[in-house]
């Protein structure tokens, strides 16, 4: 029996956040007018995974209905011109296999993209950076070099995830990255590289990682294997 008055105190952890998975990459040229494509989840999903759909556009004719029903945008951009659009939305996982996407009955050169799965994300409150960082590279730079802008974390153990998009006319990978040492050993690293030659072709890479205490991220460099247009885009998930 202790003596006295006392309190009881139960430490707390917050776990990592961890990456599940991609689905299938998936992709139409030329689909016909108000029709749908269907983009898989990835396998071994459970209730609360965190889905984010990733999807390439050219940048002509009209574009799919975004966000998909059920889903919530979280970027949507384009290049004025001859570029792509590169739009992203997020839901977290109950039910399903995978998301109809809709197609416009304008005309649309081609889509495609991915799902892919995070696990041990904070359900009410998913992102956890200060802000979506979102530039938009018109120029061709050698050696193709992108250094991202900081993304600065507002929680520990925040996901960072740093997106490049391009138009090059390849089926192989076609991004690579400088290590950032700002992020954990553990868990960082290129987790994505697809690529396209459906119609005006393209593709992306993401590369992720956690930053154990909340702060700005180191610069990241990216590199694209050709002149291209390039879309970039930075946030973090909050973990639970």
């Amino acid at each position: 029996m202790l003596p006295g008055n006392f309190t009881s105190q139960i430490a707390t952890t917050v776990a990592n956040i961890t990456y599940v998975g991609a689905g299938t990459k998936n992709g139409v040229e030329y689909p016909a007018a108000g029709s749908t494509i269907t983009f898989s989840y990835p396998s071994g999903l459970q209730t609360n995974d965190l889905l984010i759909l990733m999807c390439h556009e050219d940048d002509t004719g009209g574009h799919a209905t975004w966000p998909p029903s059920g889903w919530t945008s979280l970027y949507s951009g384009g290049s004025t011109g001859t570029g792509f659009w590169l739009r992203l939305a997020y839901k977290f996982y109950s039910s399903g296999t995978g998301v109809d996407v809709a197609i416009p009955t304008s005309g649309l050169d081609h889509i495609f993209g991915t799902v892919t799965a995070f696990r041990g994300v904070n359900t009410s409150s998913p992102f956890g950076a200060a802000t979506l960082i979102a530039t938009l590279d018109k120029t061709y730079p050698s050696p193709n070099v992108y250094n991202f802008a900081n993304v600065t974390t507002t929680v520990d153990k925040a996901y960072v995830c740093n997106l490049i998009g391009h138009d090059i006319d390849t089926s192989t990978t076609s991004v690579a990255w400088d290590d950032n040492t700002s992020l954990d050993a553990t868990n960082r690293g290129e987790k994505l590289d697809i690529s396209t030659q459906l119609g005006w072709n393209g593709g992306f890479g993401l590369y992720t990682g956690t930053k154990l205490t909340a702060g700005t991220v180191n610069n990241l460099t990216g590199y694209v294997k050709a002149s291209s247009y390039k879309r970039f885009v930075g946030f973090a998930l909050k973990p639970l």
